[in-house]
Protein backbone atom coordinates (compact mmCIF):
# COMPACT_ATOMS: atom_id res chain seq x y z
CA UNK A 1 0.00 0.00 0.00
CA UNK A 2 1.25 3.48 -0.88
CA UNK A 3 1.18 6.42 1.51
CA UNK A 4 1.23 9.94 0.06
CA UNK A 5 1.67 13.13 2.08
CA UNK A 6 0.94 16.67 0.90
CA UNK A 7 2.47 19.24 3.26
CA UNK A 8 1.02 22.70 2.75
CA UNK A 9 1.51 26.03 4.47
CA UNK A 10 -1.21 25.35 7.05
CA UNK A 11 -2.57 21.84 6.51
CA UNK A 12 -1.23 18.38 5.80
CA UNK A 13 -3.13 15.81 3.77
CA UNK A 14 -2.22 12.13 3.89
CA UNK A 15 -3.81 9.39 1.80
CA UNK A 16 -3.48 5.66 1.34
CA UNK A 17 -3.68 4.03 -2.09
CA UNK A 18 -4.02 0.38 -3.03
CA UNK A 19 -2.61 0.40 -6.55
CA UNK A 20 -4.57 3.32 -8.12
CA UNK A 21 -7.50 3.31 -5.71
CA UNK A 22 -7.79 5.85 -2.91
CA UNK A 23 -8.51 3.82 0.23
CA UNK A 24 -8.49 6.42 3.01
CA UNK A 25 -7.35 9.97 3.70
CA UNK A 26 -6.91 12.46 6.52
CA UNK A 27 -6.70 16.26 6.40
CA UNK A 28 -5.47 18.10 9.49
CA UNK A 29 -3.47 21.13 10.60
CA UNK A 30 0.27 20.52 10.60
CA UNK A 31 0.40 20.68 14.39
CA UNK A 32 -1.62 17.45 14.73
CA UNK A 33 1.20 15.05 13.79
CA UNK A 34 -0.12 12.46 16.24
CA UNK A 35 -3.17 11.96 14.03
CA UNK A 36 -0.99 11.19 11.02
CA UNK A 37 1.14 8.77 12.98
CA UNK A 38 -1.93 6.81 14.07
CA UNK A 39 -3.29 6.93 10.52
CA UNK A 40 -0.15 5.35 9.06
CA UNK A 41 0.21 2.74 11.81
CA UNK A 42 -3.13 1.19 10.89
CA UNK A 43 -1.80 -0.11 7.58
CA UNK A 44 1.22 -1.84 6.06
CA UNK A 45 3.01 0.90 4.11
CA UNK A 46 5.27 -0.21 1.25
CA UNK A 47 6.32 3.18 -0.14
CA UNK A 48 5.71 6.87 0.49
CA UNK A 49 5.78 10.05 -1.61
CA UNK A 50 5.91 13.51 -0.06
CA UNK A 51 5.10 16.92 -1.51
CA UNK A 52 6.24 19.81 0.66
CA UNK A 53 5.96 23.55 -0.10
CA UNK A 54 7.39 24.84 3.20
CA UNK A 55 10.94 25.16 4.50
CA UNK A 56 10.43 24.01 8.09
CA UNK A 57 8.97 20.53 8.53
CA UNK A 58 10.30 19.89 12.03
CA UNK A 59 6.72 19.46 13.28
CA UNK A 60 6.24 16.28 11.22
CA UNK A 61 9.79 15.10 10.51
CA UNK A 62 9.71 12.67 13.42
CA UNK A 63 6.59 11.03 12.05
CA UNK A 64 7.99 10.76 8.52
CA UNK A 65 11.30 9.40 9.79
CA UNK A 66 9.47 6.70 11.71
CA UNK A 67 8.01 5.19 8.54
CA UNK A 68 9.64 1.85 7.74
CA UNK A 69 9.54 2.26 3.95
CA UNK A 70 11.29 4.09 1.08
CA UNK A 71 10.28 7.75 0.79
CA UNK A 72 10.36 9.93 -2.34
CA UNK A 73 10.47 13.66 -1.67
CA UNK A 74 9.10 15.09 -4.91
CA UNK A 75 11.01 17.95 -6.53
CA UNK A 76 12.16 19.10 -9.96
CA UNK A 77 14.55 16.17 -10.30
CA UNK A 78 11.97 13.44 -9.65
CA UNK A 79 10.98 11.12 -12.49
CA UNK A 80 7.43 12.01 -13.54
CA UNK A 81 4.94 10.67 -16.11
CA UNK A 82 4.91 13.84 -18.22
CA UNK A 83 7.38 15.97 -20.17
CA UNK A 84 8.39 19.06 -18.21
CA UNK A 85 8.97 22.02 -20.55
CA UNK A 86 9.21 24.51 -17.68
CA UNK A 87 12.39 26.55 -18.20
CA UNK A 88 13.28 26.44 -14.50
CA UNK A 89 12.19 22.92 -13.50
CA UNK A 90 14.10 23.00 -10.21
CA UNK A 91 11.93 25.91 -9.02
CA UNK A 92 8.65 24.18 -9.83
CA UNK A 93 6.69 23.47 -6.65
CA UNK A 94 6.20 19.83 -5.71
CA UNK A 95 2.45 20.36 -5.32
CA UNK A 96 2.23 21.59 -8.91
CA UNK A 97 4.32 18.62 -10.09
CA UNK A 98 2.01 16.23 -8.27
CA UNK A 99 -1.15 17.89 -9.62
CA UNK A 100 0.19 17.55 -13.17
CA UNK A 101 0.96 13.87 -12.59
CA UNK A 102 -2.56 13.41 -11.26
CA UNK A 103 -4.09 15.18 -14.25
CA UNK A 104 -2.29 13.09 -16.86
CA UNK A 105 -3.13 9.91 -14.94
CA UNK A 106 -6.85 10.68 -14.76
CA UNK A 107 -7.17 12.31 -18.20
CA UNK A 108 -4.48 11.00 -20.56
CA UNK A 109 -4.12 12.53 -24.03
CA UNK A 110 -6.15 15.61 -23.06
CA UNK A 111 -5.42 19.33 -23.05
CA UNK A 112 -5.83 20.35 -19.40
CA UNK A 113 -5.91 23.53 -17.33
CA UNK A 114 -5.38 22.89 -13.62
CA UNK A 115 -6.69 25.59 -11.28
CA UNK A 116 -5.35 24.95 -7.77
CA UNK A 117 -6.79 27.31 -5.16
CA UNK A 118 -5.12 27.41 -1.76
CA UNK A 119 -2.73 29.91 -0.25
CA UNK A 120 -1.96 30.80 -3.87
CA UNK A 121 -3.87 30.36 -7.09
CA UNK A 122 -1.85 28.37 -9.60
CA UNK A 123 -2.95 27.80 -13.19
CA UNK A 124 -1.01 25.12 -15.07
CA UNK A 125 -1.38 23.86 -18.64
CA UNK A 126 -0.78 20.29 -19.78
CA UNK A 127 -1.10 19.41 -23.48
CA UNK A 128 -2.63 16.28 -24.99
CA UNK A 129 0.84 14.93 -25.85
CA UNK A 130 1.82 15.00 -22.17
CA UNK A 131 3.84 18.23 -22.13
CA UNK A 132 3.68 20.70 -19.28
CA UNK A 133 3.86 24.09 -20.97
CA UNK A 134 3.99 26.20 -17.82
CA UNK A 135 1.56 28.22 -15.76
CA UNK A 136 0.88 31.25 -13.64
CA UNK A 137 0.86 32.02 -9.92
CA UNK A 138 -1.18 34.67 -8.16
CA UNK A 139 -2.54 35.36 -4.69
CA UNK A 140 -5.12 33.06 -3.16
CA UNK A 141 -8.24 34.27 -1.33
CA UNK A 142 -6.74 34.74 2.16
CA UNK A 143 -3.68 36.59 0.89
CA UNK A 144 -5.84 38.95 -1.19
CA UNK A 145 -8.14 39.68 1.73
CA UNK A 146 -5.17 40.22 4.06
CA UNK A 147 -3.49 42.57 1.57
CA UNK A 148 -6.63 44.69 1.25
CA UNK A 149 -6.84 45.01 5.03
CA UNK A 150 -3.16 45.69 5.70
CA UNK A 151 -2.59 47.91 2.68
CA UNK A 152 -5.41 50.33 3.46
CA UNK A 153 -6.37 52.49 6.42
CA UNK A 154 -10.00 51.53 6.88
CA UNK A 155 -10.89 48.33 5.04
CA UNK A 156 -11.71 45.52 7.49
CA UNK A 157 -10.32 42.00 7.36
CA UNK A 158 -13.07 39.87 5.81
CA UNK A 159 -13.44 36.09 5.82
CA UNK A 160 -13.63 34.47 2.40
CA UNK A 161 -16.64 32.42 3.51
CA UNK A 162 -19.97 34.23 3.48
CA UNK A 163 -22.43 35.93 1.17
CA UNK A 164 -20.70 36.53 -2.18
CA UNK A 165 -23.04 38.34 -4.59
CA UNK A 166 -21.86 39.29 -8.05
CA UNK A 167 -22.10 42.94 -6.93
CA UNK A 168 -21.37 43.70 -3.28
CA UNK A 169 -24.11 45.55 -1.36
CA UNK A 170 -21.94 46.74 1.56
CA UNK A 171 -18.24 46.98 2.37
CA UNK A 172 -17.94 43.40 3.64
CA UNK A 173 -19.57 41.83 0.57
CA UNK A 174 -17.79 44.27 -1.74
CA UNK A 175 -14.44 43.01 -0.42
CA UNK A 176 -15.40 39.33 -0.36
CA UNK A 177 -17.02 39.45 -3.80
CA UNK A 178 -14.15 41.47 -5.23
CA UNK A 179 -11.77 38.72 -4.16
CA UNK A 180 -13.82 35.58 -4.71
CA UNK A 181 -15.73 36.64 -7.80
CA UNK A 182 -12.50 38.12 -9.13
CA UNK A 183 -10.77 34.77 -8.69
CA UNK A 184 -13.57 32.95 -10.49
CA UNK A 185 -13.42 35.40 -13.41
CA UNK A 186 -9.64 34.99 -13.50
CA UNK A 187 -9.97 31.23 -13.90
CA UNK A 188 -12.76 31.56 -16.46
CA UNK A 189 -10.77 34.12 -18.44
CA UNK A 190 -7.73 31.89 -18.74
CA UNK A 191 -9.91 28.94 -19.77
CA UNK A 192 -11.68 30.97 -22.44
CA UNK A 193 -8.42 32.27 -23.88
CA UNK A 194 -6.85 28.81 -23.95
CA UNK A 195 -9.92 27.27 -25.60
CA UNK A 196 -9.33 29.51 -28.61
CA UNK A 197 -6.44 27.18 -29.50
CA UNK A 198 -7.41 24.17 -27.36
CA UNK A 199 -11.16 23.77 -27.95
CA UNK A 200 -11.37 20.46 -26.06
CA UNK A 201 -9.58 21.85 -22.99
CA UNK A 202 -10.56 20.21 -19.71
CA UNK A 203 -10.56 22.45 -16.62
CA UNK A 204 -9.70 20.75 -13.33
CA UNK A 205 -10.36 22.49 -10.02
CA UNK A 206 -8.47 21.45 -6.90
CA UNK A 207 -6.95 22.88 -3.71
CA UNK A 208 -8.03 23.68 -0.17
CA UNK A 209 -10.30 26.57 -1.20
CA UNK A 210 -11.77 24.85 -4.26
CA UNK A 211 -15.02 23.82 -2.56
CA UNK A 212 -15.87 27.44 -1.71
CA UNK A 213 -14.96 28.54 -5.23
CA UNK A 214 -17.01 25.88 -7.00
CA UNK A 215 -20.45 27.62 -6.78
CA UNK A 216 -18.99 30.88 -8.14
CA UNK A 217 -17.67 29.42 -11.39
CA UNK A 218 -19.86 29.44 -14.47
CA UNK A 219 -21.47 26.09 -15.43
CA UNK A 220 -20.44 26.85 -19.02
CA UNK A 221 -16.86 26.25 -17.93
CA UNK A 222 -17.72 22.54 -17.53
CA UNK A 223 -14.98 22.14 -14.97
CA UNK A 224 -14.22 18.94 -13.10
CA UNK A 225 -13.71 19.15 -9.34
CA UNK A 226 -10.79 16.94 -8.27
CA UNK A 227 -10.17 17.58 -4.55
CA UNK A 228 -7.62 14.71 -4.35
CA UNK A 229 -5.67 15.61 -7.50
CA UNK A 230 -2.34 16.15 -5.72
CA UNK A 231 -2.67 12.91 -3.75
CA UNK A 232 -3.57 11.03 -6.94
CA UNK A 233 -0.50 12.51 -8.61
CA UNK A 234 1.82 11.58 -5.75
CA UNK A 235 0.59 8.01 -5.97
CA UNK A 236 1.12 8.07 -9.75
CA UNK A 237 4.68 9.32 -9.25
CA UNK A 238 5.36 6.50 -6.79
CA UNK A 239 4.02 3.90 -9.21
CA UNK A 240 5.91 5.45 -12.13
CA UNK A 241 9.22 5.40 -10.27
CA UNK A 242 8.66 1.83 -9.09
CA UNK A 243 7.87 0.71 -12.64
CA UNK A 244 10.91 2.54 -14.03
CA UNK A 245 13.27 1.03 -11.46
CA UNK A 246 11.98 -2.46 -12.34
CA UNK A 247 12.76 -2.12 -16.05
CA UNK A 248 15.89 -3.82 -17.28
CA UNK A 249 18.48 -1.81 -19.30
CA UNK A 250 17.37 -3.60 -22.47
CA UNK A 251 13.79 -2.41 -22.20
Amino acid sequence: MNLVVDIGNTFVKAALFQHNELVSSVHERRTDSQRFSLFAQQHSIEACAVSCVVQDTSDIDQWLNSLQCPIIYVDGTTLVPFHNAYRTPLTLGSDRIAALAGAITLFPQQDILIADIGTCLTLDVLTHDGTFLGGNISLGPSMRLQALHEGTARLPLVNHIGDTPLIGYNTETAIRSGVMQGLSLEIEGYAQRLRQTMPQLKVLLTGGKSTEMLPLLSPSLQLIHQPHLVETGLNAILNYNNATSCQSPSQ
